[in-house]
């Protein structure tokens, strides 16, 4: 999925681990206050964010030829 984003959107395309590191912090914080909060919904949704910028930081290792979701 990150894949394509970055293949066909300008913005994803441009982003670094530099760039997207304050929204990494801000969704793990809010990750934080969901699980506070105890709401399933609000958890599931933070979650789904949080996995999506780990996604993002995995596709630009990859790119980058550091290493593979795989481990290689």
């Amino acid at each position: 999925m990150v894949q394509d984003l970055r293949a066909r959107c300008p913005w994803d395309r441009a982003q670094t681990r530099d760039s997207l590191r304050p929204y990494l912090v801000e969704e793990a914080l809010e990750l934080d206050h969901a699980l506070g909060e105890g709401e399933p919904a609000a958890i599931r949704g933070e979650l789904s964010d949080l996995l999506l910028h780990l996604a993002f930081q995995l596709v630009i290792a990859e790119e980058r030829g550091e290493f593979t979701a795989d481990g290689e």
